[in-house]
């Protein structure tokens, strides 16, 4: 009950959860309650004082928006061409998955819901040609039963990219010379995922295998090499989607499965055969570690079953500068025993950054002052900060063309020689690939002969 409690933890009113108000992440946990009550307790009063609130937010209009003190931390749900349409459906899931608690008022629900829908269904207009909003909003008509369903699906399924047998989305206005170096099997980004997702949970939900399989075929390479996506937001909204897709191609018989081969090719050879996969152990990774001479890969499968092969090989890229519109500035100063890191970090792009992420690896033989204050901040506030041995991670609220500073102290805890550069990166919450990587060290790096005189003798 962990995730429960932590939620629970961030409750800032009767209603609302967020570090500030925000109905966007209300309706998430709502949502996220709803899926939980079938495992966990999760008591329904709280789900409904929430959705009383959420619906008193409701415009005559039938819209959804952040509250004037809110804040909307994910940009693509906020607006653009869409204006903001795509929030407006978001809380509309939430409150279609949540129909059945009961409300104070009964008939504010269902108000609420029919008013949501009317303005999506007349204004079209408005997203006609926002992939996001339509993937959204088309899951939304699916929920509530809308005769507009089949148009946005059309609208959509005019903007997917079809190629090599996947169906997928991006953004028209998505620049491919936006300075972001990307590996040659690089992930999309975070929208086009999620756009993937609501298609994905319309099609499968249909029943519909022969649009459904292109887009999870897709949606499944996209995963990284803990089976997870871009970012929080994107891997629930995936893993919900595939596990709406998983009962139209896991085979419900009992037959003998399908068997697995890998034979790796270079400096060794090697073959190993997975055990048979079924319906009985479909569940269950199974992985075998390819010798590092490896430079093939051939996979065999024989039977009748699905099955999935993922290959992940790690590397290290040296990338300093990695988004032109990021911008990270790092000095050292040290005293003693004690290390000053110094950072400013800004946004010069045109589009609101949404919330970004500060991470701080700490150098080997260093430590956070332990005092509680190890961090000094110059100007905004921020949104949250965690701690651990080797890490400080920093959420901020947005980045704007002003710079943000801050220091972090550290003491030296341990005489190691030739301490490596430690890694700080800053990248968006919601746009992981859109970041910006940097080092720094200790200006008093020591030698071997320094660090122990006696080993040199």
């Amino acid at each position: 009950m962990t995730g429960r409690s932590a939620r629970l933890a961030i409750r800032i009113n009767l209603e609302a959860y967020g570090t500030k108000i925000n109905s966007a992440l209300s309706s998430f946990v709502i949502k996220c309650f709803h899926q939980a009550k079938e495992y966990i307790p999760v008591e329904d009063s709280k789900i409904a004082a929430t959705m009383d609130w959420i619906i008193g937010l409701q415009a005559d209009n039938g819209t959804f928006a952040e509250p004037p003190e809110g804040r909307v931390i994910h940009t693509d749900m906020q607006g653009g061409s869409s204006a903001g349409v795509a929030m407006t459906a978001y809380v509309l899931i939430a409150l279609l998955e949540n129909k059945n608690v009961t409300l104070s008022d009964t008939s504010k629900l269902s108000d609420a819901i029919t008013n949501a829908t009317t303005f999506l269904e007349n204004n079209m207009e408005l997203y006609s040609k926002d992939p996001y909003a339509l993937a959204i909003i088309s899951y939304a008509f699916f929920k509530s039963g809308s005769d507009k369903l089949a148009e946005t699906l059309s609208l959509l399924e005019s903007l997917a990219v079809n190629e090599g047998g996947l169906t997928y989305w991006h953004k028209a206005s998505e620049s491919s010379s936006d300075n972001i170096w990307r590996g040659p099997y690089s992930q999309a980004k975070s929208y086009s995922i999620e756009i993937a997702s609501y298609a994905l949970m319309v099609y499968a939900q249909k029943k519909d295998l022969d649009k459904a399989l292109p887009i999870g075929k897709w949606l499944l390479k996209q995963r990284n090499a803990f089976g997870g996506f871009s970012s929080t937001q994107d891997t629930v909204l995936a893993l919900e989607a595939l596990a709406s897709f998983a009962p139209l191609i896991v085979p419900a018989s009992d037959g003998a499965g399908v068997v697995v081969s890998v034979t790796a090719g270079g400096g060794n050879s090697f073959t190993h055969q997975f055990n048979a996969i079924n319906k009985h152990n479909a569940l269950f990774l199974q992985s075998v570690q390819l010798p590092e001479s490896t430079t093939s890969v051939k996979v065999h499968a024989v039977g009748e079953g699905v099955a999935l092969a993922q290959l992940i090989v790690k590397y290290n890229v040296d990338n300093e500068n990695s988004n032109q519109f990021l911008s990270l500035n790092l000095s050292t100063t040290s005293v003693d025993k004690k290390l000053k890191l110094s950072l400013s970090t800004a946004w010069s792009g045109s589009e609101v950054t949404g919330m970004v992420v500060v991470e701080i690896n700490i150098l080997t033989g260093y430590s956070l002052l332990d005092d509680g204050n190890f961090i000094q901040q110059i100007g905004s506030t921020f949104k949250k900060v965690e701690k651990s041995s080797n890490k400080v991670v920093i959420y901020l609220d947005e980045l704007t063309y002003e710079f943000v500073h801050f220091d972090v102290h550290l003491d030296e805890v341990l005489n190691i020689a030739n301490v490596k550069p430690a890694l700080v990166k800053v990248y968006r919450y919601y746009r992981p690939d859109s970041s910006v990587t940097g080092f720094y060290s200790s200006s008093s790096g020591q030698t071997w002969e320094g660090a122990c005189p006696q080993c040199c003798r």
